[in-house]
């Protein structure tokens, strides 16, 4: 199931076991390798509770609605899960990242993301600079790197024709 980042954001967090909400998912965390989902940090009513989040693989199911985790055990002080906690430090959560082409022509700024639910890949990019919009699809990504995407200078050629009707 696709899912966007908008859909996700404020979206219950379920454990299985105790069959209770256990938290709601305040931002994503994104691993730059290979542009796939590291966890989900979790909002938290009040300023002096340290931050919590829950790693990827942590996550039984996905959908527009809720996340749902076997137990709440599953999630951790961020302090314990210091992959994501670096991630955070370096920007590669949420969204804001500016998107390049390979030659360095500004494309715009990501506004929305949308997810494979089940694997956790980045499947497409919303950007929008001024008053256009555009969808990036992950073929043409080549990096995430210091808070910015970097895709294929010949991307409108590419989107065009992903977005095109198929014929036989």
């Amino acid at each position: 199931m696709i899912v966007s980042y908008s859909q996700i954001i404020g979206s219950e967090i379920l454990a299985i076991n105790e069959q209770k909400t256990v938290g709601k998912v305040s931002d994503v965390v994104i691993q730059k390798n290979d542009l796939k989902i590291k966890g989900f940090l979790l909002h938290s009513p009040f300023f002096f509770v340290p931050p919590k989040a829950i790693a990827f693989g942590d996550i039984l199911e996905i959908d527009n609605r809720a996340v749902v985790t076997q137990k709440d055990e599953n999630i951790l002080p961020l302090k314990e899960l210091v992959s994501i906690e670096k991630s955070i430090k370096s920007k590669l959560c949420g969204v804001k990242q500016r998107v390049v082409t390979k030659s360095g022509t500004a494309v715009g700024v990501v506004y929305d993301y949308t997810i494979e639910s089940s694997t956790g890949l980045i499947y497409s990019l919303y950007v929008k600079k001024f008053l256009t919009e555009k969808i990036i699809p992950r073929s043409i990504i080549l990096e995430l790197k210091e808070n910015i995407y970097t895709i294929e200078d010949d991307y409108e050629l590419i989107k065009n024709s992903a977005t095109m009707p198929e014929t036989a």
